[in-house]
Formats: C-alpha cells, sequence, structure tokens
C-alpha cells in the first residue's frame, strides 16, 4: 500500500489528541501515533514498504551511475596520463636503452651536468651520439618536454661556428627547421634552446650549460 498524503473522503475522521488536528484514519488500524496532520488540509500522510524499495532503488541506481562516472573518469585520466608520459619516461615501446628516450627514430637524454659546446659535444659522441638536432615543431616540443622544470637553457647541436650566419648541425643533419624569437639570429656562435618556452638563443660556445644528446635507435636493442 502506498499512501501519499492523498484525501480519503470514505475515511473516518479522528481528532489527534495532542494537536486537536483533524486527521483521516485507514479503517481497522487502531492508533497511529506517527500521523501526520497538516493543519491546512487534514491529510494523512504514510510511507509504505513499497514507497521505500522504490527510495532505495532509485538510491542504488544512482550510486551505481556515480561509480560507473568515476571509473569511466580514472580511465580516461590514464589514457591522457599515459600519453603525456610516453615521452618523458620509459615504456614497454621504448626500444632506447636505460635514460633515454625515443621519438620517432632517435633516443634523446637530457644530460644535467654542465658544460662548455665542445666539452658537451665530446660527451655525446662517447654516449654513441651527437648534440641533439631539431627538424620540426614537434620534435622541438618534445626536446622542450625532456628539460626539468627549472627556468633551465641547454645545449642543442646548432651553430654557426664555421661561417658566421650559416648554421649547421653537429651530426651533419639538415638545415631544414629553427627556433629563434627573431628572423636573425644574434652574434654568438652556438645555440641554446629554453625550457620555459622552447625557443633558441645564441651564446657564447664556452659558456657552461646543461644539454640533450640524441643517437638513432638500436634496432638490435
Amino acid at each position: 500500500m502506498s499512501l501519499e498524503c492523498g484525501r480519503r473522503p470514505e475515511y473516518p475522521e479522528n481528532t489527534h489528541a495532542g494537536t486537536g488536528r483533524t486527521c483521516k484514519f485507514h479503517p481497522g488500524r487502531a492508533s497511529n501515533p506517527s500521523c501526520d496532520c497538516q493543519p491546512s488540509t487534514g491529510l494523512y500522510k504514510e510511507t509504505s514498504s513499497s514507497a521505500l524499495r522504490q527510495t532505495a532503488a532509485k538510491m542504488a541506481f544512482a550510486f551505481h551511475s556515480l561509480l560507473l562516472f568515476c571509473v569511466f573518469s580514472g580511465l580516461l585520466h590514464g589514457v591522457w596520463s599515459f600519453s603525456f608520459d610516453f615521452w618523458k619516461k620509459d615504456t614497454a615501446i621504448n626500444n632506447c636503452p636505460t635514460g633515454w628516450t625515443q621519438f620517432n627514430c632517435n633516443c634523446y637524454i637530457f644530460q644535467a651536468e654542465e658544460r662548455d659546446f665542445d666539452d658537451a659535444q665530446a660527451v655525446c659522441e662517447i654516449l654513441g651520439g651527437n648534440l641533439v638536432s631539431i627538424h620540426s615543431p614537434l620534435e622541438n616540443i618534445f626536446v622542450q618536454g625532456l628539460l626539468p622544470i627549472d627556468d633551465i637553457e641547454a645545449w642543442i647541436g646548432y651553430n654557426d661556428r664555421m661561417t658566421p650566419n650559416t648554421f649547421e648541425w653537429t651530426d651533419g643533419s639538415a638545415d631544414d627547421f629553427d627556433n629563434f624569437p627573431n628572423p636573425q639570429p644574434g652574434v654568438e656562435n652556438c645555440v641554446i634552446i629554453d625550457e620555459d618556452d622552447g625557443l633558441w638563443d645564441e651564446t657564447d660556445c664556452t659558456d657552461e650549460e646543461a644539454y640533450v644528446c640524441i643517437k638513432p635507435v638500436d634496432p638490435n636493442h
């Protein structure tokens, strides 16, 4: 039975002993101490076991919906975290040595120990590569992401020491991209990348900076 505060003119009326309010009782009900009389209408309200079951079912549905939403949100967050961390951490599809990170067919590593340009290039060669060369905006973003968030600058392999304003990469790759903030670079000879915005700048080759090395992926790794 479900009584929703409906008028029952066929039911006898009683007066609530404590309040003097008139309530309409169901026949055969000996007493109704929980009678909820409304002064303006004299209506009787009862919550039956059927109504309680309906309420419980609605609450269960809402809980299950919330649970599914949380699980789905967690999966989306996990997908995003994987795609972002793929560039920054070793993963199962990283074919590079420990400490290196793969992008396309190359391996990259950030070296925090500051050295001048020539020493940095020498270390990269010992590791089997060169100072990093960059050939697209996407690769530039990737290299920028290897730098720790500490307002740091790092050597890349771009320089014009042989011929002023004629730049080349230390690994001999094509000069097909640059990311200087102005059309004309400065007067120094060696180039750094800025962690904050990924822009390049010329500086003296004897300055000591962190650096990034690059080497091809070893297919036998």
